[in-house]
């Protein structure tokens, strides 16, 4: 802080800007919460009391005291890029209102995968190194006494390659059913979007919640495979589902296994697709309810 030209006798204390565990450190986050007008926390399913009160790492004294400051802000995803109406990555652009693309986009999946033709349903998953093991491999054999299709995908930046080859290792003998896509450019995590009919999610929390979107986005069903223990759904409190888009997800698929999904599928496909369409329509980008909260915290400050 001196090689700052800052007073080291001022800030480096427990109000400012001392680290609340390494004490002899600076914790420059823990600054900004003291020294903004505004602070702004990103968490689509939490309350800000449950944020406050323990999921900042040590922060939570910190952020109580500046409580009044604070906003909860839910994610959001890229308009322009996770929208299979405007999505270039795809082979046929499609819409709530116009969803033969996906039928299309399916076929070319299929191709590219290697798998038969025909009205197998697809199962993908986007592995993002939260989802247990265990879960997944149950998940496989879910969707393969169904006869549906999984493919297996590592999320760009996730360290998972000792879950994916778990997997290989189980379900080495299914390669007509069973992909596991290793390389990667920008379209292949479109196309699985796209032509998959069920996405599975290591659960609906931050940040894996945004897998949920973008299947929600691209028409299909987000099923959870690590359901929350009753000790962490009550801890949670009454109030933490509080956006709106986390309320429709959880409200809509939160309860939902994969086996429900497979056989709701198969049983009523047209109540299916009419629920999938009502969740394309839904306002899932930053300029929604993200906007609206980093808005309101940019005019508060305007007016100081």
């Amino acid at each position: 802080m001196e090689m700052c030209g800052l007073d080291p006798h001022k800030l480096h204390r427990a109000d400012r800007l001392q680290d609340p565990n390494e004490t002899h450190l600076v914790n420059i986050l823990k600054g900004g919460i003291v020294y903004s007008n505004k602070v702004v926390l990103m968490s689509s399913i939490h309350s800000k009391d449950v944020i406050t009160r323990g999921l900042r790492h040590g922060l939570e004294a910190t952020l109580t005291v500046h409580k009044e400051k604070i906003l909860v802000a839910t994610h959001g995803l890229d308009g322009e890029l996770w929208d299979p109406s405007k999505d270039i990555y795809l082979p046929r652009r499609y819409s709530a209102d116009d969803i033969e693309g996906k039928s299309v986009c399916r076929e070319a999946l299929k191709r590219r995968l290697g798998f038969h033709s025909g009205s197998s349903i697809i199962v993908g998953c986007i592995c993002d190194g939260y989802s247990d093991i265990h879960n997944l491999k149950e998940a496989v054999h879910v969707a393969l006494r169904r006869s549906a299709q999984v493919i297996f995908m590592e999320k760009l930046g996730s360290v998972v390659n000792s879950t994916i080859r778990a997997l290989k290792e189980e379900f080495i003998d299914l390669g007509d059913s069973i992909a596991f896509i290793e390389e990667y450019d920008e379209t292949l995590p479109h196309l699985v979007y796209a032509g998959s009919d069920i996405i599975l999610c290591s659960s609906f929390e931050d940040p894996p919640l945004q897998i949920a979107m973008k299947a929600i986005k691209y028409g299909c069903a987000p099923i959870q495979i690590n359901f929350p223990s009753d000790e962490s759904r009550q801890s949670e409190g009454n109030d933490c589902r509080n956006r709106v888009m986390s309320k429709y997800i959880i409200s809509t698929y939160g309860e939902l296994s994969l086996l429900q999904a497979l056989d709701n599928f198969k049983n009523d496909p047209s109540l299916w697709v009419q629920r999938l369409k009502d969740g394309m329509i839904k306002g899932l980008a930053w300029d929604a309810e993200c906007y609206d909260l980093h808005w309101e915290a940019y005019s508060f400050i305007r007016k100081l």
